[in-house]
């Protein structure tokens, strides 16, 4: 067992067994509060216009954030970058925890999204730490890193809410997050790849990656992606809530669930994207994200949606797919912070479309997000395929 798991991880170097570590004890604590913030903005006077508000503005803060951070990650050193992605990030749970009104909310999970202006270093520093053809399993993997720990922080909270509260877990959290960061402060700098990027204008790796017309032909797919995964996924602690019928313990068991499936799907696309093609990973994982949004619209049995829960868990794989496709198909050009960047924002702006989009449709019905993501998700599955066929193909 200790052999297989040491083999597993064979290929991550130093530097990236310490951000497995980071993301070990940042999903320590986000994992485990995130799911769980559209009831306590519920909890706090909000209804599902507010849910998708909150997550509205997140996800373009986000995106905004990450666009403004490639500019930052080819060009200056990144181990700085993945610390003030730390130190911004930190003290959104403590603001959380303060929290009288939702609006506390939104400026909680506004904070935590402006620090995706360090993301872009994580993610290039990672593409440029590992072999090509080992990059989908490392993002893979450091992913799981992310949310494998709520499986037991989860399990141990559903024990802890009816004594302590939802905004007590919010403090716990703050101290776990600010335990992730001193792993990070031990890996080795990391200059850009080429130095000469670091005297180019501001706007030069975005005006390249801009140029590259097999880059802007996925947009619209990160686009769509991001707008079918978030019509939903705000709104599943509620559906548990409202048509479940759930308790918060049982919503935490859950969200254990998932996150275990997020674990080990994490790994299991790393591999099928190492031998099949990123491509076809992320076909696969559309698919069963489609079908497991399908089956939660409606009201199946409990022990089927714990199976159903745990497949769901893999679709917030569908993010480091893609930038492992990005890190196949363009690492060479040279300014992958940019691409990135200009991926999460395009995805970002999609998810906030999405979570807007979402509110709407559950106030008619709290099935609706689930079905109409589903369907989305589904239907992009042969684009996923075309496009990167047309791009190998036309060798752009």
């Amino acid at each position: 067992m200790t052999s297989a798991v040491r083999k597993r991880f064979s290929y991550l170097n130093r530097d990236l067994k310490l951000i497995f570590v980071f993301n070990f004890f940042s999903g320590s604590g986000a994992g485990l509060i995130l799911p769980l913030l559209p009831l306590y903005v519920r909890k706090l006077g909000g209804g599902s216009q507010e849910i998708s508000f909150v997550f509205s503005v997140g996800l373009i803060l986000w995106g905004i954030s990450v666009f403004l951070g490639g500019i930052i990650a080819d060009r200056f050193e990144r181990k700085k970058i993945i610390i003030l992605h730390w130190l911004v990030s930190s003290p959104t749970f403590f603001v959380c925890f303060l929290a009288q009104s939702w609006e506390f909310i939104l400026l909680g999970y506004a904070l935590y999204n402006v620090s995706g202006i360090g993301a872009s270093g994580v993610d290039t520093y990672v593409s440029s730490s590992i072999k090509k053809e080992e990059v989908i399993r490392a993002f893979t993997t450091l992913e799981s890193a992310y949310y494998v720990p709520p499986v037991v922080f989860s399990l141990l909270a559903a024990y802890l809410v009816p004594i302590t509260g939802m905004r007590d877990l919010f403090g716990i959290a703050f101290v776990i997050c600010l335990c992730a960061g001193f792993s990070v402060l031990f890996i080795s700098p990391q200059e850009p790849e080429k130095k000469e990027q670091m005297e180019r204008k501001i706007s030069a790796g975005y005006i390249d990656s801009l140029k590259n017309r097999a880059f802007l032909s996925l947009m619209p797919l990160f686009f769509f992606i991001g707008l079918g995964s978030s019509i939903f996924l705000p709104f599943l602690t509620p559906l548990l809530e409202d048509v479940y019928l759930l308790s918060l313990s049982a919503i935490l068991v859950l969200n254990a669930i998932k996150a275990a499936g997020l674990g080990i799907w994490s790994i299991g696309f790393g591999q099928i994207g190492d031998y099949l093609g990123v491509e076809k990973a992320l076909a696969i994982n559309l698919l069963f994200a489609s079908v497991s949004m399908l089956l939660l619209a409606f009201n199946v049995p409990i022990l089927s949606l714990y199976l159903i829960i745990f497949i769901f868990g893999g679709i917030s794989v569908l993010d480091y797919l893609c930038q492992g496709l990005i890190g196949v198909y363009f690492r060479e050009k040279g300014f992958l912070g940019s691409m990135y960047s200009i991926f999460t924002l395009s995805f970002c702006i999609g998810g906030s479309v999405g979570a807007f989009l979402g509110g709407i449709f559950y106030d008619k019905s709290p099935s609706f997000p689930a079905i109409i993501g589903a369907l989305l998700l589904f239907c992009l599955i042969p684009v996923v395929i075309c496009l990167i066929r047309r791009i190998t193909s036309e060798g752009y």
